[in-house]
């Protein structure tokens, strides 16, 4: 039996680290901290890697464009639980 890989986005990051947060929106995961502020900007900076190729006026979310490998995912989710 192979194991499947699954797509996930930097959307879909987002996502996850608003529900592990048990953040309403990104503003509520950043409030008063420069840590999660800094880490909510690399989520952007990684999300506009495409936006050469796909302008934001093109695509309805940049941050749906740009898929994150297996160990990308689980580092960034490494770096999630430690701001938690």
């Amino acid at each position: 039996m192979t194991a499947t890989k699954t797509e996930r986005s930097v959307r879909d990051f987002k996502r996850h680290l608003l529900q592990q947060a048990g953040a309403r929106d990104h503003f509520e995961f950043c409030k008063g901290s420069q840590k999660r502020m800094a880490f909510w900007t690399k989520l952007n900076e990684l999300g506009a890697q495409n936006m050469e190729s796909q302008p934001p006026e093109a695509v309805p979310d940049v941050d749906a464009t740009v898929t994150l490998s297996d160990d990308e995912w689980s580092d960034l989710d490494r770096e999630l639980q430690q701001l938690l």
